[in-house]
């Protein structure tokens, strides 16, 4: 039996994996010209490793939608409305990168105008939107574990010529969505690098992970995550080991892995906040 979701946890994956989003509805029945404004917020996962989304659902409701693609099948949880709002309330201190627009889409939300305001009030939002808000001191465990189960990746290299593996964790994210990334990099260490994939512009962290920086920067969060637990469970077993000399074993497992479906009842996860 899985204890609930953090709500910091779930603020992580807000950060990462989840967007604030501001649907404008007709305020009335009559045909006046006039909408409101709501809050909706927005989550998304691969459909074989969405049961992280079923457990957000299991906290604050909301409703599923899937993907017509049939290479990348996709779930979507949708909150909306009051359930939205009561979730903020809970998650919002707890935010990192999206706190601030989170404080500039309250301003909004409930607002009643015409099409001309409301394209305003759009356009002010898009522009909050693109705002760096306070990087904390040091990020909580929970968090982590969310934000890198939205957005992380765990890698096993082989160097040329080398046998022994070369574990790397990075995080790539919108360059204007930086701030977690910037507080893994304040606390943790690593290279931060700012890029274009030719559509967006893109910041990525880069930790590379000898047996003592596993146990620092994966041990601190694992016991909190849910979609990449097992690698992390990997990982930490290899750093009790203390080296990485079965390179080509490493990169195999970390590869199965990475490919195998999560499920609820994969690893114990102690969640609660």
């Amino acid at each position: 039996m899985h204890e609930k979701l953090s709500e910091k946890y779930v603020a992580g994956f807000l950060d990462a994996d989840g967007s604030i989003q501001v649907p404008w509805r007709p305020a009335t029945r009559q045909d006046d010209g006039l909408y409101r404004a709501y809050l909706s917020l927005e989550f998304c996962q691969l459909t074989w490793r969405d049961d992280v989304l079923k457990q957000i659902q299991g906290m604050f409701g909301g409703v599923f939608t899937a993907s017509n693609d049939s290479h990348n099948p996709r779930t979507d949880l949708k909150i909306f409305g009051k359930r939205a709002l009561i979730a903020l309330n809970r998650i919002e201190k707890y935010l990192v990168v999206k706190r601030r627009y989170a404080s500039a889409v309250r301003e909004v939300i409930g607002k009643v105008g015409s099409a001309e305001e409301r394209q305003n009030l759009k356009a002010w939002l898009k522009e909050q939107r693109r705002k760096d808000g306070v990087i904390p001191n040091y990020p909580s465990a929970k968090w982590m574990a969310g934000f890198f189960d939205g957005d992380g990746c765990f890698y096993a290299s082989l160097p040329k010529n080398r046998t022994s593996a070369q574990l790397t964790a990075s995080v790539t994210g919108s360059s204007y969505d930086k701030n977690g990334i910037l507080l893994l990099h304040k606390a943790y260490g690593g290279s931060v690098r700012e890029f274009t994939n030719g559509h967006s512009d893109l910041i990525k962290w880069t930790l590379r992970m000898p047996a003592s920086k596993i146990k620092e920067f994966v041990g601190r969060m694992r016991p909190h995550m849910v979609v990449k637990r097992q690698q992390a469970d990997y990982l930490m077993r290899l750093a009790e080991i203390g080296h990485f000399r079965n390179g080509r074993e490493i990169h195999a497992e970390m590869k199965r892995l990475k490919a195998q479906p999560h499920r609820l009842n994969d690893s114990d996860v102690a969640q609660a906040a």
